[in-house]
C-alpha cells in the first residue's frame, strides 16, 4: 500500500491519520460514534487518542485512512471514502454495464490503492 504524502503543515502537527481521527471527532461529536464508524471499540480509541497506544497497530492506521479519508472520485465526481476504492482490485463486474465503466476508470485512477 502506498503511503499518503505529507503536507509540510501535517509533518509538523502530526501524521495524517491522527488528523483524520480528529476531524472525525470533531465532526462526528463523540468517540463512541467515531468508533462505530471504524469499527472498533470505543475505549480502543480512546487509547489511542489519548496515547496510551502509541503507535498503534498498522491495522488500526490502514483503517482509519480507509474509512474516514475521502476523495473525489474522478468518475463520479462524488466524494467517498478511500476504502471504497478497494473495488478497483476486484475482478470486473460484467453483469452490470455501470459498474464495469467504474471499475474501468479505477484501474488508472490515482486514488487506487495498490495489491496487498
Amino acid at each position: 500500500m502506498r503511503e499518503p504524502e505529507l503536507t509540510l503543515l501535517e509533518s509538523i502537527k502530526g501524521s495524517p491519520w491522527r488528523r483524520l481521527l480528529r476531524e472525525a471527532l470533531a465532526e462526528l461529536g463523540s468517540k463512541q460514534r467515531v468508533a462505530n464508524r471504524l469499527g472498533v471499540s470505543r475505549p480502543y480509541v480512546s487509547r489511542v487518542m489519548s496515547g496510551d497506544i502509541d503507535p498503534p497497530p498498522q491495522a488500526f492506521i490502514d483503517r482509519v485512512i480507509y474509512r474516514l479519508e475521502v476523495v473525489q472520485c474522478p468518475h463520479t465526481f462524488q466524494q467517498q471514502p478511500r476504502g471504497e476504492c478497494r473495488g478497483a482490485l476486484q475482478p470486473a463486474p460484467t453483469h452490470n454495464p455501470f459498474r464495469l465503466a467504474l471499475w474501468q476508470a479505477c484501474q488508472t485512477c490515482t486514488h487506487k490503492p495498490e495489491k496487498e
